[in-house]
């Protein structure tokens, strides 16, 4: 049995008890790990990509800057 332990935009961690493994998922792709700090360690760095591309694509779409948040002078 898998448990989810956290899910954010197509992006999951899941610890299965039967194999005793952690899953980090992304789409379609899966990658077990024996070590559950390197599980979450990888789930974060995943979800700070993709939070920094959503806000930047926010910003953008406000006409901002997407690193720095200012209004773009052009």
């Amino acid at each position: 049995m898998c448990v989810t332990i956290a899910k954010w935009r197509g992006i999951s961690m899941q610890y299965c008890q039967d194999s005793n493994k952690y899953i980090v998922t992304v789409k379609s792709t899966s990658k077990e790990y024996d070590n559950p700090l390197e599980a979450w360690s990888t789930y974060l760095t995943l979800i700070d990509i993709a939070g920094r591309r959503y806000i930047g694509n926010m910003l953008d779409k406000q006409g901002k800057n997407r690193y720095t948040g200012e209004i773009s002078k052009l």
